[in-house]
C-alpha cells in the first residue's frame, strides 16, 4: 500500500489517492484521500475497501511514512495478526508492485480526466480498467485471478447479447447468456453450475437450489418425538451432476493458484536478473562485516549537523 500525493485539488478538497494491491493477484483498490489524512482514516478505508473484499492479509508492505509507523497503526495490526513490512528508505523498489501501479494510474488519470478538479470521479472506472487488464506478471487479469470468472463490460454487451440463449438460472425461470468462451475469449472459464431443479421438485417436499426442504407442515401430531424445529433444517440431497460440478469448480481454482505462482516466480526471476545486469554500485567491493559510510541524501540536515541546511553540510557520515 501507498499514496500518491501531489494531485490537484478536487471537489471535496482532496489531493491525494490511497492505493492497496494485492501481491498474489495484483489486484488494485483505490480511494480519494486529502493530504491531511490520518492513520485512523487510513485504516477505515483498509476496513472498507480490503477487509470486507478479502479478509485480512498476512503481511502488508509499505513506504516508512509517519501514518504507518505510528503508534495506532503498528498496534492495529499487531492485535490483527498482521505483519508490517516497511521498504528500505531510498530504495522504492521494494515495493516495486505498489509503485509501478502508481505510475500506471497517474497516466490514466492525465489521459482521461476532463479537468484538474475531475480526477477523482474517475477513480471507480480507473480501478475496474487496471483489475479488468492482463498483467504482465501473472499472464491473466485480477478479476479472473480473484473470482475465477471475467467480468461484463460494456465493450462486450452486444456481443453476448446477441449470443445469448435460454437457459434456467438460480432464480428459476430467469434468462442468462451460456459461456462464451468460444466466442468472445479464449481464457478458459469456469464451467457452468448445475441447473436448478426447483421445477422438478416432488410435491411431498420442495427443492430449491439443488437442497430438498422437507414440508413445513408435514408433523405428525400423533408423534410427539417429532420436533417441528428440525423440519426447518434443509437435508443435503447431492446429485452426481452437483458433485462433478464442484469437483471441476474446485479444479479450475488450483488451477489457476499453481499457473499464478508459477508465473509470479518466473517474473520474480526475469527481473532479479535485470537488476543484477545493470548490478548496484560498489556492491562487489563490499564484504560482510565491513564499516561504510552512510550518504546523507534524504537525510534531514538537523540530523547531520547542528547548521541546519547548508552546502557545507557532510556528505558522508559514519563509519558504521
Amino acid at each position: 500500500m501507498d499514496f500518491i500525493f501531489g494531485l490537484p485539488r478536487d471537489a471535496e478538497g482532496r489531493t491525494g489517492v490511497l492505493v492497496f494491491v494485492d501481491r498474489f493477484s495484483k489486484m488494485v483498490h483505490l480511494a480519494p484521500v486529502a493530504a491531511e489524512v490520518t492513520a485512523d482514516e487510513s485504516a477505515e478505508l483498509f476496513l472498507d475497501l480490503v477487509f470486507r473484499h478479502h479478509g485480512l492479509p498476512e503481511s502488508i508492505v509499505s513506504d516508512r511514512d509517519p501514518r504507518f509507523t505510528s503508534a495506532f497503526w503498528t498496534r492495529l495490526f499487531a492485535l490483527l495478526g498482521t505483519r508490517l513490512l516497511m521498504s528500505t528508505a531510498a530504495h522504492p523498489e521494494t515495493d516495486g508492485q505498489t509503485e509501478r501501479v502508481n505510475r500506471v494510474l497517474e497516466d490514466v488519470l492525465r489521459s482521461y480526466a476532463t479537468s484538474f478538479a475531475s480526477w477523482s470521479s474517475f477513480l471507480p472506472m480507473a480501478e475496474f480498467a487496471l483489475n479488468n487488464s492482463t498483467h504482465a506478471s501473472t499472464g491473466l487479469t485480477p478479476f479472473f485471478v480473484n473470482n475465477a470468472r471475467h467480468p461484463r463490460d460494456p465493450a462486450l454487451l452486444a456481443v453476448r447479447s446477441s449470443n445469448a440463449a435460454a437457459v434456467s438460472t438460480l432464480g428459476g425461470g430467469g434468462m442468462a447468456p451460456t459461456s462464451m468462451s468460444a466466442q468472445v475469449s479464449s481464457e478458459p472459464l469456469l464451467p457452468q453450475s448445475a441447473k436448478s431443479n426447483t421445477g422438478d421438485a416432488p410435491l411431498e417436499g420442495h427443492a430449491l437450489h439443488g437442497v430438498a426442504y422437507e414440508d413445513l407442515f408435514a408433523v405428525d401430531v400423533a408423534s410427539p418425538a417429532t420436533s417441528a424445529v428440525a423440519n426447518f433444517a434443509p437435508a443435503a440431497t447431492p446429485t452426481p451432476i452437483d458433485s462433478a460440478a464442484v469437483s471441476e469448480f474446485l479444479l479450475d481454482r488450483q488451477a489457476v493458484t499453481r499457473f499464478v505462482r508459477d508465473a509470479l516466480q518466473v517474473a520474480v526471476d526475469r527481473q532479479k536478473a535485470n537488476a543484477d545486469r545493470r548490478g548496484r554500485k560498489n556492491m562487489s567491493s563490499f564484504r560482510r562485516g565491513e564499516r561504510v559510510l552512510l550518504s546523507t541524501d534524504g537525510i534531514q540536515g538537523t540530523a547531520v549537523t547542528n547548521l541546519g541546511a547548508n552546502k557545507l553540510a557532510p556528505r558522508f557520515i559514519g563509519p558504521f
